[in-house]
């Protein structure tokens, strides 16, 4: 697993927390991930304590406008084009919508 180098994210930049995630994401995220771990991005409790599992699993949290009916272009690009073949969300439906939940099996078929 990469380490981050200086101070935390390498100056990481993008307009919210969703971009600036994907960009740690496709930076640090192992390849040979397997398994990806969704929370929203509303709230932290969830992707807080759901990280230490994510990276027991050598993988990470990936962040989800989790009140939304769909993923943004760029991350549902991201999912289809890594080989995930499983995913794990915290907080169920009150925190990640059946409609992402569903997006996200879609894009791991």
């Amino acid at each position: 697993m990469k380490r981050l180098q200086g101070s935390w994210g390498g100056g990481v930049e993008g307009a919210d927390r969703y971009k600036r995630m994907l960009q740690l994401a496709e930076n640090y995220l192992p390849e040979e991930a397997a398994e990806i771990f969704i929370s929203t991005g509303h709230n932290f409790p969830d992707a807080l304590a759901g990280g230490v599992l994510a990276a027991k699993k050598n993988s990470g949290i990936i962040l989800v406008p989790g009140e939304e009916q769909t993923l943004p272009d760029e991350l549902a690009d991201f999912i289809s084009g890594r080989n995930f073949k499983r995913n794990t969300i915290f907080g169920g439906p009150v925190a990640v919508s059946d409609e992402i939940e569903g997006v996200l099996e879609e894009l791991l078929e």
